[in-house]
């Protein structure tokens, strides 16, 4: 609508709606076509009239203040891209008809009002032919064209399409494309561009020129080329039975590729030794490729991307004769994010930021600026300005720049894998059943393969191995030259792992989901740089529009399955991972969905990553997009691995001998559909009599195409030419104290979030405890006369045993399911270092939160029910002391391994009976058997001193009548009468028996009327008395001299542990008995916190393979 007011505004000076050209509303009504169907074209068109008509007729305003106020609303809606690209596209249309002087006009004073740089707007006016502009004024514009044409001559980047014409401007991350012609289809996130019109496209987002494809990092890669062209020639030679390619022309090199640029040259340089294709074509002596060419050397496969991509992320950059920084007196290099710095470094961050190598005598000194990256010198964290000697590395984001010895330039080596290596990988079940049975195979750079086979085949199991889920028995992973179950800890950055199941949290919204798992994996990142990756992430899965959509669960329908599988992928494009592995992304999908699932994975895999899926029932179109197939047979053994073509013809004509090789074609001549379900008939082919009936055994046993794949892998796989490999890993990151707390505040918040929007399980969460304490409180509110009090309610020490079980059931429940439902989630996130206690610490602190407010909901109610007027928050306090150890017992119990959700709540009534039966309330411990005791001495039995419902019982009781305003001053008031009337002698003598008689009568009806007025509101008659019948046991018990017994219940106070009875000053002290019990429950709650971190580690332990009792058995023998 803003475009649409601006073509308006330009046409509204002519006068009226006739003076609109004809070209000019031809440009109107084909702009708003590209985008929208010719029902709402033609509403935009009507809109557009209107607006004509209301600018002509507007009185009272000079255009130059109309002018100002509508540049004002642009300034305030539009950032500065923005404004660019309407400028673009009112060029355009000033283009159209270029007869007419006046909108020119008004188009520069609206660019002077939106604040356009001079130099961008020169830029764009040299660039659509309206003015001449020098040079040095084009260099210095914030805005950079990209001419893609079919002239090797004019082009920036050449495609073999005689007559393409397109430009494509990058105004910091924006991306605007101008077509200049209609010669051929080209297409950009699914819209048709059009003739003469701007059209902006999303980060991420690819351009498709009929059908090749320039993705998003091969368009920043070649602006990188424009700016500081890459200069490069490198020579293919045959080494032994390996095609290598290196800088130095050797004595039998085959051809050359020369980089100039963003241009690519094959030359061939030895016709008789070298047989050399491109697209199938062969090639005799020299030609252009493109980013999508396939290119074959002696049957090596060359990929021009991964050579352009090798190439230009290892370079040497010069230091220029004349360099001199301007503001300092050493020259050096700039090393930035912007792509017209000396050394550029890719990043989402939204803002540049800056900073320097500067030579020095004896090396370099690199000064960080405004860098917002930690720097690494030699593996090793550094922080401010640094000395780098020559040889010495510095490590940035993603980069290494090495100074080299001559003292004028700096290597520099983008990070990034080029080879998964699979090599004789074994793994068997826990009762010793094979899994998987000696694979191996290799993905390279920028290649897609699919794993597909029969149900049961290991197909999953593979995929865990090769992500470093599973650790194999025997076998070998490795990314370049590095083990990946060695070296786990490092390389798990890089790998992303989508599994089968469903691991999104409903309840929260898409970008809340991305956002979590961003901060998680990044708390290192500033916020800026987290939210620009999300919106990039956000573009490319395609869910932009539905950034503020809750998830749902699946059968709530709140996204498409094809929607949810995009959501998980992008959970792992956020780590920018260089090997992704998915466990059936398309599984359940409709065409459509799979289609877009597809086309995302080859996005991701022409950016130079990776991808290894599995994939169940694929369609033609689908297997034909991966690049290699890994066939498994039952019992994890591999029948075949190569190309997919081949792999139809292997399986269509396997009966054909050897020597006679794979015969017939496997693609439809018509339709070019092929039949990958094909694969797995012929494999589980069954064997059948003279008749035909089946006979239930296969024609062909998993053992068969073992051994016949063996015989003929040499013919099946294609190679790649070797490329250098990484040899070095980036540094090892330790996260910092404040790092950790991120990721537990993330992880707190997180999962407090998700509860929240849960709001059934929320109301039956804050519903449960007043409704439980009601109920309680209704049963037993009990009164032997006409009128209650709570003096004489016998039920009241029975009513604090039921709120005791109450405390442990409702936090029991609440948390016993909470690690087995996060069971999926939790081995993904063993991908992003985060500590089993800071995850099991976070779940506590939320559902101590949740148990917080069920305790003062409980207590509020009961109090009102029994009409307990007084130590409400001491009772908070105590019940939430229960509440950490009832939480802390639940999730120990949902930490157990292999335990399921069932299970888990069978459980909770397990844990509950026992504090039920050993409680102290319901059986006094002096009429149990004895045989519980290990010691006759003891008044209570061992077993009941572990059991947390006697702890806050026994508290729960001594509170009440230690700490209520009754019987504390009404002890306090009998005691001093009492020692008044032991004076009674001595006071009649010095004061006279009228005194003594007058202050006795008065201190009696003291103590009559406390008694009266706080009796019956405030003390229980049935706790005093247990809590008197305690203090009496313990008496005895000293009388008998066993002081250093266990104390009986329901004492007033307590000694100091024997553990730390040494300690100066504490041998002789006294603990009230609230406060002792209260610090048993949190004793109580940590060893339960300890458990459940040895059960995570187990669990985790079990589900990666590292514990299973076959290891144990052969380790033993």
């Amino acid at each position: 609508m803003e475009v649409l007011r601006l073509f308006a505004f330009i046409a509204g000076p002519q006068g009226p709606a006739s003076a609109v050209t004809a070209q000019e509303r031809a440009f109107i009504v084909g702009f708003f076509e590209t985008f929208f169907p010719r029902d709402v074209t033609a509403f935009f068109l009507a809109r557009f009239e209107e607006r004509r008509r209301e600018q002509a007729a507007a009185e009272g305003a000079s255009p130059r203040e109309t002018t100002e106020a509508f540049a004002q609303r642009l300034n305030q809606r539009l950032d500065y891209p923005e404004k660019i690209f309407c400028l673009l596209t009112l060029y355009g249309f000033l283009a159209s008809d270029r007869t007419q002087e006046l909108p020119l006009r008004a188009v520069r004073s609206i660019a002077a009002l939106l604040r356009i740089e001079n130099r961008d707007l020169a830029f764009i006016e040299h660039h659509f032919g309206l003015a001449e502009a020098p040079a040095r004024v084009l260099a210095r514009s914030n805005i950079l064209a990209l001419n893609i044409t079919g002239d090797p001559e004019t082009a920036d980047v050449y495609l073999p399409f005689p007559g393409l014409d397109l430009v494509v401007y990058k105004i910091q991350t924006t991306y605007c494309i101008h077509k200049k012609n209609d010669l051929y289809k080209v297409t950009a996130e699914g819209i048709n561009l059009r003739h003469n019109f701007s059209t902006r496209i999303s980060q991420h987002v690819g351009l498709h020129i009929e059908d090749h494809s320039l993705r998003y990092h091969d368009l920043l890669l070649h602006f990188r080329n424009k700016v500081r062209p890459l200069e490069a020639s490198l020579y293919l030679a045959q080494r032994g039975v390996e095609l290598r390619i290196t800088p130095e022309r050797p004595e039998n090199a085959l051809a050359r590729v020369d980089i100039h640029g963003s241009h690519i040259i094959l030359s061939v340089l030895n016709a008789e030794q070298g047989v050399i294709t491109r697209n199938g074509q062969p090639v005799h002596t020299w030609r252009h490729l493109t980013l999508n060419d396939v290119v074959h050397c002696n049957g090596f496969r060359l990929d021009p991307r991964e050579l352009f991509y090798s190439v230009s992320g290892n370079q040497e950059v010069a230091l220029p004769e004349d360099a001199q920084d301007q503001d300092q007196e050493e020259p050096g290099l700039v090393v930035t994010n912007d792509i017209k710095g000396d050394i550029f470094i890719q990043d989402a961050l939204p803002d540049k930021w800056t900073a320097r190598l500067r030579k020095e005598a004896h090396g370099w000194r690199f000064v960080p600026l405004t860098c917002p990256y930690q720097a690494y010198v030699n593996g090793h964290a550094r922080a401010g300005s640094l000395h780098l000697a020559p040889g010495q590395t510095l490590f940035i984001h993603n980069a290494f720049l090495t100074p080299q010895a001559n003292g004028r330039t700096v290597r520099t080596r983008l990070f990034s894998f080029r080879h998964l290596v699979a090599d004789r990988v074994t793994y068997r079940f826990g009762d010793g059943d094979p899994a998987l049975d000696e694979i191996s195979f290799s993905v390279d750079y920028g290649e897609m393969a699919c794993i597909m086979g029969p149900s049961g085949c290991g197909k999953s199991t593979l995929l865990k191995a090769l992500c470093g889920l599973l650790t194999p028995d025997s076998g070998t992973v490795k990314l370049d030259s590095f083990d990946l179950h060695r070296q786990f800890p490092r390389l798990r950055d890089y790998i992303g792992y989508v599994p089968q199941e469903d691991l999104l949290l409903p309840n929260l919204t898409v970008w809340e989901n991305l956002y979590y798992h961003a901060r998680l994996r990044f708390p290192e990142l500033p916020r800026p740089e987290v939210e620009a990756r999300l919106d990039a992430v956000l573009a490319s899965i395609r869910l932009r529009d539905k950034k503020h959509q809750r998830v749902g669960a699946l059968e709530d329908a709140m996204l498409s399955g094809g929607e949810r599988k995009r959501l998980h992928i992008g959970l792992e494009l956020l780590a920018g991972a260089a090997v992704y592995f998915l466990d059936e992304p398309t599984s359940g999908l409709s065409s459509s969905d799979s289609d877009n699932i597809m086309e995302l994975l080859a996005d991701i895999a022409l950016s130079g990553k990776i991808v290894v899926a599995v994939i169940h029932q694929p369609s033609s179109r689908i297997y034909k997009s991966f690049d290699k197939a890994c066939i498994l047979d039952h019992g994890g053994r591999l029948a075949f691995f190569g190309p997919p073509s081949r792999a139809l013809e292997y399986f269509q004509h396997h009966d054909v001998p050897l020597e006679e090789g794979l015969l017939g074609e496997v693609e439809c001549p018509h339709c070019k559909r092929v039949q990958p379900e094909s694969l797995l008939q012929v494999m589980e082919e069954s064997l059948r009599d003279i008749d035909g009936a089946l006979l239930g055994e296969r024609k062909y046993s998993p053992l068969y195409w073992k051994r016949r794949f063996r015989r003929t892998v040499v013919s099946s796989w294609v190679r790649s030419v070797q490329l250098p490999m990484q040899h070095e890993l980036p540094p090892a990151r330790v996260p910092s104290s404040a790092e950790r707390w991120t990721q537990f505040l993330t992880l707190a918040g997180r999962t407090f979030r998700h509860k929240m929007r849960d709001r059934a399980n929320l109301g039956i969460t804050f519903l449960a405890a007043p409704l439980l304490a009601l109920g309680a409180g209704f049963i037993m509110k009990y009164t032997p006369g006409a009128e209650y009090s709570l003096y004489t309610n016998d039920l009241f020490p029975s009513f604090l045993f039921v709120a005791v079980i109450s405390t442990l059931f409702l936090s029991l429940t609440n948390s016993v399911d909470e690690v087995i439902g996060d069971g999926a989630l939790f081995l993904r996130e063993r991908m992003l270092h985060i500590p089993r206690r800071l995850y099991l610490t976070a779940k506590l602190l939320v559902l101590m939160c949740f148990a917080v407010l069920q305790n003062v909901l409980f207590v509020l109610s009961s109090f009102l029910m029994l009409e307990v007027r007084e130590l409400y928050w001491e009772y908070v306090v105590a019940l939430t002391c229960l509440s950490l150890c009832g939480v802390s017992l639940g999730l120990c119990i949902s930490s157990v391994p292999k335990l399921s959700s069932r299970a888990a709540l069978n459980t909770a009534p397990l844990a509950l009976i026992p504090q039920i039966i050993l409680g102290g309330a319901l059986i006094e411990y002096e009429r149990m058997n004895r045989d519980l005791r290990f010691s006759d001495s003891s008044p209570i039995p061992e077993i009941c001193q572990i059991m947390p419902s006697r702890w806050a019982y026994e508290g729960l009781v001594v509170l009440q009548e230690t700490r209520n305003s009754y019987d504390t001053t009404h002890d306090a008031m009998a005691a001093a009468f009492k020692a008044f009337k032991y004076k009674r002698e001595t006071l009649i003598q010095t004061r006279g028996e009228a005194w003594y008689a007058a202050h006795e009568a008065q201190m009696q009806q003291d103590l009559d009327s406390f008694r009266q007025s706080r009796k019956h509101r405030h003390g229980n008659k049935n706790i005093h008395d247990a809590v008197s019948l305690g203090e009496q046991r313990r008496k005895d018990l000293d009388a008998d001299g066993r002081a250093d017994a266990a104390q009986p219940l329901f004492v007033r106070a307590k000694p100091v542990p024997g553990l730390l009875a040494w300690l100066p000053g504490l041998a002789e002290r006294q603990i009230p008995t609230p406060i002792y019990n209260m610090l048993v429950l949190l004793f109580f709650s940590l060893v339960l916190h300890l458990a459940s971190l040895g059960l995570l580690h187990w669990r985790e332990a079990l589900l990666t393979g590292r514990w299973r009792p076959t290891r144990l058995l052969r380790w033993r023998r």
